[in-house]
């Protein structure tokens, strides 16, 4: 891979990873206003229990999020190096 083909495949890399962290967020953004803002007593088990599950999903997504955006610095990294 030569180091042009390599820095626009980090760059490519680093957007997808970025507008893929963004658009999860908006998504867990507007999942969670669905929720109502004032919670019972009754309905605070469920209420906790749909908050963790949203935030475990938010956390995964944000983790393959964040690998594209490293691998696309590693790559940019090394197309600097192999220069």
């Amino acid at each position: 891979m030569t180091p042009i083909c390599a820095t626009i495949a980090g760059i490519v890399l680093q957007l997808f990873g970025g507008g893929y962290l963004v658009f999860q967020s908006w998504r867990t953004s507007r999942d969670l206003s669905r929720h109502p803002e004032t919670v019972t007593f009754g309905e605070l088990a469920p209420t906790i229990d749909t908050l963790t599950r949203e935030l475990r999903r938010q956390f995964r997504e944000q983790m393959i999020g964040f690998v594209f955006v490293v691998v696309g610095s590693g790559l940019q990294l090394y197309a600097v190096a192999a220069a």
